[in-house]
């Protein structure tokens, strides 16, 4: 439950649909990630992103993969995201939660860079025929 300026809401935050084998996904995180008990698969990471791309959405269309393309085709699709939360138990999503709490208080250049891809990048997470997951930032 929520409440904004005296309104309340109900429900949960949508989960975002596995990526498929082959395939990638594209978002932007929206807040600081955090672990949270699920009833079918026990304890996962869950990450607010807004989803600008993944395969398994219709509403989301795909981008060109040439660069110049893609700014231009962002700029128009701009506001046309879906906000929902990554929760997964992937080796990425480990690491990026390891790395986001070692480094919270420090003000090194790895943990300055670190923080700001996190908070304005665009990150594309990638999941290979064999299952595993690549989460990579694509542009700021």
């Amino acid at each position: 439950m929520m409440s904004l300026d005296n309104k309340f809401s109900f429900g949960s935050i949508p989960v975002m649909r596995e990526v498929p084998p082959g395939m990638d996904a594209r978002f932007r995180f929206t807040g600081p990630g955090k672990i949270v008990e699920t009833e079918q698969y026990g304890e996962k990471m869950s990450f607010p992103i807004s989803l600008s791309y993944h395969p398994s959405y219709d509403s989301l269309p795909p981008l060109p993969d040439n660069v110049i393309d893609r700014d231009k085709k962002e700029a128009e699709l701009e506001g046309q995201t879906i906000e929902c939360n990554w929760q997964t138990k992937c080796q990425s999503a480990k690491q990026l939660m390891k790395q986001m709490e070692k480094h919270k208080d420090h003000v090194d250049s790895f943990a300055k860079e670190l923080k700001q891809h996190y908070a304005k990048s665009e990150w594309q997470l990638t999941r290979f025929d064999t299952g595993a997951y690549w989460l990579e930032v694509l542009f700021t």
